[in-house]
């Protein structure tokens, strides 16, 4: 039986830490001999750009556990690409399968989101055709962040083309995919759905019983997700009774709570902290409306899934991934990142509350992950 390394920035966690260990339950339960390579969380400016600790503890896990196949999910922040070094050298000289699965753009741009900062504000690089420009300022902390990334992103992929070593490429979305290709990466890229829960719910009628529209978030909290401008829209250009209720911890919890202070008459928000995964699709069943805001171009967020298998209609800005997947749910609304008509949007989607489902649930069940990646391992 084949022996499949898989490896991942850390094991706890979500998003893309949930698909890496959802991929080893799948490994298991076909059989394979399996084992994972996971950093300790810790990085140095230096080791940012090229970890030799890390170069040399994975030289050893290869040599000592000999894998058929690597499995790479997140590697760029605390592993760091040189992992890719240690993997070329022993691809070429044990021979082996390398298959990676993105979960965002850091393959192609220093910003793993696709973007840049000017004025403190972020901007998107063009999805359609290479327009990245290195004079950019990648990180919104600082341009020494910014120049880290750079570095990084220019001797990994630039300098020792170390992508190179991927023999096939997962993307959850379509959009990634046709993004991929328009930046110029050769390697065959299969879109394969990350599976999702279909759990019964377990509903609790009791749960939110106000007579006000409540629309739900669940995800990280953090710049890019776009929480504090959805935050100020809805204050400014909505006049509907709303309660936004927030799952999630991050960057910007404070900033959230500074919001709450100069609300408007009819408008409140919930800031309910983290929720263990396993707990989400019965909260969030007991909402009206569920909403990603991102303002950056999403791969594949699970999370609107979850919500479609909750019954939520879906409200995403018109773009990216975000769209993408919103459309494999019965109801969805799409908005402008300059929206003006929030009302009509909002009771639009809350018209088709707890009646949202998935077209095609087998696309994202474990059976057809499990097929799809037995096929690449094989």
């Amino acid at each position: 039986m084949k022996k499949i390394l898989h490896i991942s920035e850390t094991f706890e966690g979500g998003g893309a830490e949930s698909v890496f260990r959802d991929t080893l339950n799948v490994s298991e339960k076909l059989g394979f001999i399996n084992d994972y390579f996971v950093s300790e969380g810790k990085v140095s400016p230096f080791s940012y750009i090229f970890s030799f600790p890390i170069y040399y503890k994975l030289k050893e896990k290869l040599t000592s556990f000999m894998p058929d196949v690597i499995h790479i999910h997140n590697y760029y922040h605390y592993l760091t690409p040189s992992i890719l070094k240690a993997i070329r050298e022993y691809k070429k000289k044990k021979g082996c399968k390398v298959i990676f699965t993105a979960h965002d753009y850091h393959l192609i741009c220093p910003n793993s989101g696709l973007q840049f900062f000017e004025n403190d504000k972020r901007y998107s690089f063009d999805w359609k055709m290479n327009s990245i420009r290195y004079n950019k300022k990648f990180d919104h902390r600082s341009w020494l962040h910014s120049t880290l990334k750079l570095l990084q992103f220019s001797v990994s992929y630039r300098l020792l083309k170390l992508h190179n070593v991927f023999d096939v490429i997962i993307s959850p979305s379509n959009f990634l995919r046709t993004t991929f290709i328009n930046y110029g990466i050769k390697q065959e890229i299969q879109v394969i759905r990350n599976p999702a829960n279909f759990k019964e719910l377990k509903r609790d009628k009791t749960a939110v019983t106000s007579n006000e529209i409540n629309i739900v978030y669940v995800g990280r909290l953090s710049p890019e997700k776009g929480i504090l401008e959805f935050i100020d829209n809805l204050n400014k250009k909505c006049t509907l009774d709303v309660n936004l209720h927030i799952y999630g911890k991050g960057d910007i919890e404070n900033e959230i709570e500074s919001q709450k202070r100069t609300l408007r008459t009819g408008f409140k928000i919930f800031n309910h902290g983290f929720i263990n995964s396993s707990f989400i699709l019965d909260t969030i069943s007991q909402y009206d409306i569920f909403v990603l805001p991102s303002l950056w171009y999403e791969n594949a967020p699970l999370s609107i899934v979850e919500a479609g298998i909750a019954g939520l209609p879906v409200l995403v800005p018109n773009s990216g991934g975000l769209l993408e997947m919103a459309k494999l749910t019965k109801y969805f609304f799409p908005y402008e990142y300059n929206e003006e008509n929030y009302n009509v949007i909002i009771e639009k989607a809350f018209l088709f509350k707890g009646k949202n489902e998935i077209i095609d649930k087998h696309i994202f069940s474990e059976e057809n992950y499990m097929q799809k990646i037995y096929q690449l391992y094989t």
